[in-house]
């Protein structure tokens, strides 16, 4: 009896170690898939502070459409396990870049819009590493 007792226990150690291994595992690629497209719209944000020209042009053309795609992509994915910390982040920079792309911000200084996406950047690692911690995996900056 005390066999069987002990096998069960290990047995659902066992299986308790690899769900949280497993949950670690999704938790880390929900992040990295929201990462990435916020990584992509900040890569044509660059292009377009060093592009002049028909360069710039080609290049605002690229952000204003990948926003809402990054946008879509993002809330598509929802939540994890009712966490919706990141993604609500994520989105709030989203509808700031769609803002800026309307022109709701073109009465501001180059430096407040600058501000406020550093804010909004700031926001979002503080979540991502809060989340980080919960779900036990490590954000490399």
């Amino acid at each position: 009896m005390k066999k069987q007792t002990f096998i069960l226990i290990i047995t659902f150690l066992i299986t308790i170690t690899s769900f949280c291994k497993n949950n670690s595992d999704k938790a880390m690629e929900y992040n990295s898939i929201i990462a990435s497209d916020l990584n992509l719209l900040t890569e044509i944000e660059k292009e377009i502070s060093l592009k002049d020209g028909p360069e710039l042009d080609i290049a605002i053309e690229k952000f204003k459409k990948q926003v809402p795609e990054s946008r879509q992509k993002i809330e598509k994915l929802g939540s994890f396990e009712n966490d919706d910390s990141i993604q609500k982040a994520a989105l709030e920079i989203c509808n700031f870049y769609q803002e800026v792309i309307d022109g709701k911000w073109s009465d501001k200084g180059q430096k407040v819009i600058q501000d406020k996406d550093a804010e909004l950047d700031d926001k979002l690692l503080k979540v991502q590493m809060e989340f980080a911690k919960k779900y036990k995996f490590e954000i490399k900056k």
